[in-house]
C-alpha cells in the first residue's frame, strides 16, 4: 500500500527528473558569449553536460523504480537496484571534473594544476572499478566476504574523496572567493558533500545492504537535487535558473492539481457506463481543467516573476515605460541619461550606454547592438553594484530588445543632427529634388509604425517568443536600410525589394492573416538602380491606405520587369481605394500625396524628367489598386557615363 512519504518521493523524482533534463536542455541551447561578453562561467563543459545527463538518467531510473514498486505492491526487482547502484560510482568523480572546471583549475601554477588533474584521474580510475566491483558482486560473478561492506565502504569512500578534493578546489579558487555569494555556496556544498558521505557510512556500519533501499537510500537518492538548487540559488550560475524554476513549479502545480482532479473525479466516474462513450464522457469531465491550465500557467508565472524574481512590468509595460521616457529628449546626451533611468527603473540594475570606447571587462552583463555603417556601435552595460539583482534569461532577452529600441533611436537623433548641419552646410544642392527627397527620407521613418512594430512584438514575446525574435529582427533590418539608404540616393532594385520584404515582414506579424503579399521581380530588372526608398514609399501607401482600411484578407503584390530599356514597376493591393470613401480621399491627399507619393512624382521628375510617369490607379473591375513606375533603365556604369540604356 501506498504512503503519503511513497508518493511524495515519486513527486520529488519526477521533478529531479525533469529538472535536470530541462537544465540539461536549456544548457546545450545556451549561445556562446555573443550578447554576454562577461559570462561568470561560460557554457558548461563537456563534464557539466555529464553531471546533468548522468543526474537526469538517475531520477529516470528512480522514478520508474518507485513507480512499479507502488504499482505491484513493492515487489523488489534486482536489474532496477543493480543500474542504481552502478549510477551512484559515476556522481563522484563527475562532480570533481565539473568543479575542476568551474573554479578555473586551468588558470592555477603548474604544480597546483598537476595535483588536481591526477586526483581526478585517480576519481574516475576508483569510480570505474567500484562500478565493476560492485557489478560483479551484484551479478554473483565475484565471491567476497562481507560483499556489502566492501562496496558500502567504497560508495562512502568516494564521496568523501570527491568533497574533500571539491573542498579544496573551491577554497583555492581566488575568484569564487571573491564575493559573499561564493563563499555562502562553498560552505553549502562542503555540508552536502558532508551529509553525503556520512549518510553513506551509516548503512556501512549498521550492517544495512548496499544493495537495499530504504528511506535513509530515498534521502541520499535526492541529494542530486540539492547540489543543482544550492548552486542555482546561490550563484545564480545559469541564465536559464528562471525558465527552469518557472517549468518545475509549472510541473508541481499540473501534478498537485491532476491529483486533486482525479482524487475526486474518479470516484464519480466509476459509475459511467462501460462502453464507447467513457472515454468521452472522461474527456469532458476534464475540459474545465484544461480551460483553467492556460490561465493557472499566466498567473503562477506572473506571481513567480513578482514574488521569486524581483520583476515588477511586464513586457509590454517595460517598452512603453522605456518609450515615454525618451519622448521629451532632444539630443543624444537627454535621450541616452533618459534611457539609463528608464531600463533601471524596469530592470532594477544600473544600466550604461555608450560608444565602442566602453570597457566591459568587469561587467556583469555587455553586448552591443550594431548601428548603421555611419554610426558607431551602441554598447550596453550592466555594471557590478553590490546589491542589485541578477538578471536572468528573461531579463536578459527584455534588455536586448530595448537595447536594440535604443540604439534606433541613438541612431536617428544623430541622422537628425547629421541632417541640419548638412542643411547649414549644403545650401546649394546640385538638384531642387536632391532637398526634397532629403526631406522625404526623413518622413519615411514613421514614429506610428514604429510604436505600433514595438506594441506587437511586445504582445508577442510570451504567445511567440520565435515570431517575435524575428519581428525584431526584420524591425531592425528596416530601421538599418533607412538609415543606410539615407546617405545614398540610388541603390540596387533587389535591395529595395529585400527592404520592401522585411518592412512587410513586421506589418505581417501586426497584422497577422490578414495581410498576404508576393514579390516577383526577373533578373535583369533586380539589378537596375533606382532612386532610393521608393519601392518602401509605395508598398507603405498599399499598407496604410489600403490593407489597413479592409476588413478581410488584404494582399499586397510587387511585380518589377525591365524590358527594351524601360522599367516597369507595380504595386498592387486590394484594399478599398483612396476614393472609396470622402473621409479616405480626404486622408489620402492630407497623407499620402503631401509626404509620400508627391515625393515620388518630385524625384522623377528631378532624375528623368518627362522620361518616366508614375500613376495611382483603382480597377475596379478587380477590386485593387495599382501604382504603377515606368522609368529608364539606370545600371551602375550606365549612370557613370551619363546613359540610361540597358546593359547586358
Amino acid at each position: 500500500m501506498a504512503t503519503a512519504i511513497d508518493i511524495a518521493f515519486l513527486v520529488v523524482y519526477v521533478l529531479g527528473a525533469f529538472a535536470y533534463a530541462s537544465a540539461l536542455t536549456l544548457s546545450l541551447r545556451q549561445a556562446a558569449p555573443v550578447w554576454s561578453t562577461a559570462r561568470r562561467s561560460g557554457p558548461l563543459g563537456a563534464s557539466g553536460v555529464a553531471l546533468f545527463a548522468w543526474s537526469a538518467v538517475w531520477f529516470v531510473v528512480l522514478g520508474l523504480d518507485q513507480f512499479i514498486d507502488m504499482a505491484t505492491g513493492f515487489t523488489r526487482r534486482s536489474w532496477l537496484d543493480l543500474v542504481q547502484l552502478l549510477l551512484v560510482f559515476g556522481f563522484p568523480p563527475l562532480i570533481m571534473s565539473t568543479t575542476m572546471r568551474e573554479s578555473h583549475v586551468a588558470e592555477w601554477p603548474p604544480r597546483p594544476r598537476r595535483w588536481a588533474e591526477r586526483v581526478l584521474a585517480l576519481g574516475y580510475v576508483l569510480g570505474a572499478t567500484g562500478a565493476v566491483f560492485a557489478g560483479s558482486v551484484a551479478l554473483q560473478l565475484l565471491r567476497v566476504p562481507n560483499a556489502d561492506l566492501a562496496i558500502g565502504l567504497t560508495i562512502a569512500g568516494l564521496f568523501t574523496l570527491a568533497g574533500v578534493f571539491s573542498g579544496l578546489v573551491l577554497q583555492r579558487n581566488p575568484r569564487r572567493a571573491a564575493t559573499a555569494e561564493s563563499h555562502r555556496l562553498r560552505r553549502v556544498l562542503n555540508g552536502l558533500f558532508i551529509v553525503l558521505a556520512l549518510m553513506n557510512f551509516v548503512p556501512v556500519f549498521s550492517s544495512t545492504s548496499a544493495l537495499s533501499f530504504g528511506t535513509l537510500g530515498q534521502m541520499m537518492s535526492v541529494t542530486p537535487l540539492l547540489f543543482l538548487s544550492a548552486t542555482t540559488y546561490y550563484e545564480n550560475r545559469f541564465e536559464f535558473y528562471d525558465l527552469l524554476v518557472k517549468r518545475g513549479a509549472m510541473l508541481l502545480a499540473t501534478l498537485l492539481t491532476l491529483g486533486a482532479f482525479f482524487a475526486v473525479a474518479l470516484p464519480l466516474l466509476d459509475a459511467l457506463p462501460r462502453d464507447t462513450t467513457r472515454p468521452w464522457l472522461f474527456a469532458l469531465a476534464a475540459v474545465p481543467l484544461m480551460m483553467g491550465a492556460p490561465r493557472m500557467a499566466r498567473v503562477l508565472s506572473r506571481q513567480l516573476d513578482r514574488a521569486w524574481f524581483g520583476r515588477y512590468f511586464t513586457p509590454v509595460t517595460a517598452v512603453t515605460t522605456v518609450l515615454a521616457s525618451m519622448q521629451s529628449a532632444t539630443d543624444e546626451a537627454s535621450l541616452i541619461a533618459a534611457a539609463e533611468t528608464s531600463l533601471k527603473e524596469v530592470l532594477g540594475v544600473t544600466v550604461r550606454l555608450g560608444t565602442e570606447d566602453v570597457t566591459p571587462e568587469d561587467a556583469r552583463v555587455a553586448f552591443k547592438v550594431d548601428g548603421s555603417v555611419a554610426d558607431p556601435s551602441i554598447w550596453v552595460v550592466v555594471p557590478h553594484v553590490p546589491g542589485e539583482r541578477t538578471l536572468l534569461s528573461e531579463d536578459l532577452t527584455l534588455l536586448r530588445s530595448l537595447g536594440t529600441v535604443v540604439t534606433y533611436l541613438v541612431e536617428n537623433v544623430r541622422l537628425q543632427q547629421r541632417r541640419q548641419e548638412q542643411d547649414l552646410l549644403e545650401q546649394e544642392l546640385r538638384v531642387q529634388s536632391s532637398q526634397s527627397e532629403l526631406k522625404a527620407l526623413r518622413a519615411q521613418i514613421n514614429p506610428h509604425f514604429l510604436f505600433n512594430a514595438l506594441n506587437t512584438v511586445a504582445s508577442l514575446i510570451h504567445s511567440n517568443p520565435a515570431r517575435a525574435d524575428r519581428a525584431v529582427e526584420q524591425l531592425s533590418e528596416v530601421f538599418r536600410h533607412t538609415l543606410r539608404r539615407s546617405d545614398s540616393e540610388w541603390a540596387p532594385l533587389d535591395q529595395e525589394l529585400t527592404f520592401a520584404t522585411a518592412y512587410l515582414d513586421v506589418e505581417e506579424a501586426r497584422f497577422g492573416d490578414r495581410l498576404r503579399y508576393t514579390v516577383d521581380a526577373d533578373a535583369t530588372s533586380r539589378r537596375a538602380l533606382i532612386p532610393s526608398m521608393l519601392v518602401h514609399t509605395l508598398v507603405e501607401n498599399a499598407v496604410k491606405h489600403g490593407i489597413a482600411q479592409r476588413r478581410g484578407v488584404g494582399t499586397i503584390d510587387i511585380e518589377a520587369s525591365a524590358a527594351d530599356g524601360r522599367l516597369v514597376l507595380a504595386v498592387t493591393d486590394n484594399g478599398p481605394g483612396p476614393q472609396s470613401t470622402p473621409e479616405a480621399a480626404a486622408f489620402a491627399r492630407k497623407a499620402g500625396e503631401q509626404f509620400g507619393l508627391r515625393s515620388v512624382r518630385d524625384r522623377l521628375l528631378g532624375h528623368f524628367g518627362a522620361d518616366a510617369r508614375f500613376t495611382l490607379e483603382r480597377d475596379e473591375t478587380r477590386g485593387v489598386t495599382v501604382a504603377r513606375l515606368e522609368l529608364p533603365v539606370v545600371t551602375p556604369d550606365a549612370r557613370g557615363a551619363g546613359a540610361v540604356e540597358l546593359r547586358a
